[in-house]
């Protein structure tokens, strides 16, 4: 079965269907909310109250866009709602969920380590920016076209592609 015969399936109550739809996207959706809050407990909270909202509000997805797209403004405005609500900023936290180096040779070491701290000091350099300008430089880390990121924002894909030229002259002012 499709996504959109799932989602169709989803929104006339197929418990099935829905979950379905969780399986897929439970893992974007709480690695999207730790680039957010930053916090790997709070992250999960929230992701299960995304889902929650998603369930009530499935009814409303009029697949003028992928799915995706919409659960990650969902997902976005959720979060940042709950960041004003706590009173605080979110921090970045993204190893993509898996170890950078997997098995390596021990003379590979080095190269290791210094990959490591490429990784630690572009985090940092990410979680100085702005929050507009770290959500989308962090959406075009993880691989999102210009015109998907745009959509997300509801803004056109040059102003994605201005966002993303500020945030690297951000970043590389800090370096």
């Amino acid at each position: 079965m499709n996504e959109s015969a799932v989602i169709e399936s989803a929104k006339q109550g197929c418990h099935e269907s829905f979950s379905r739809l969780v399986s897929a996207y439970y893992r974007p959706v709480v690695k999207q909310c730790l680039s957010i809050v930053g916090d790997p407990v709070e992250a999960e909270d929230l992701a299960q109250d995304v889902f929650l909202d998603v369930y009530i509000g499935l009814r409303t997805f009029r697949g003028n866009s992928k799915l995706s797209t919409w659960l990650y403004r969902v997902t976005a405005n959720k979060a940042y709602r709950r960041l004003r609500d706590m009173g605080r900023r979110g921090i970045p936290v993204d190893n993509g969920g898996a170890e950078p180096h997997g098995d390596v040779a021990p003379d590979d070491e080095s190269a290791i380590a210094a990959n490591q701290e490429l990784r630690y000091l572009l985090q940092r350099l990410i979680e100085s920016l702005p929050p507009l300008l770290r959500e989308t430089i962090h959406l075009r880390l993880l691989g999102y076209t210009y015109t998907e990121i745009a959509r997300m924002h509801q803004c056109p894909p040059e102003t994605v592609k201005t966002r993303v030229r500020r945030a690297i002259a951000l970043m590389r002012q800090e370096a």
